[in-house]
């Protein structure tokens, strides 16, 4: 079948994949019910930024239509999710 992959993963809109269990993958993912919007979140400590891989990850969900963001506590969390 054309359609058929040899591999999962995140399919990007250039037709590359990002691996399943690859660098950068959120600590957190779920899907937001009614909607179905998927938002990964990145957890870091009071101070840390995501890594490099990080970033690319959170940038290619948000691109995708996806809700990914980085959250240092369970109320900056609460906050960035829409329910």
């Amino acid at each position: 079948m054309s359609f058929a992959r040899p591999h999962a993963g995140i399919v990007k809109r250039d037709g590359s994949c990002n691996p399943p269990h690859a660098r950068g993958i959120s600590g957190i993912i779920g899907c937001l019910p009614k909607t179905g919007r998927f938002p990964p979140i990145e957890v870091e400590r009071p101070g840390n930024r995501p890594t490099f891989e990080q970033q690319q990850f959170i940038e290619t969900i948000n691109e995708a239509g996806g809700l990914a963001f980085v959250a240092h506590s369970v109320e900056e969390e609460e906050k960035s999710i829409p329910l």
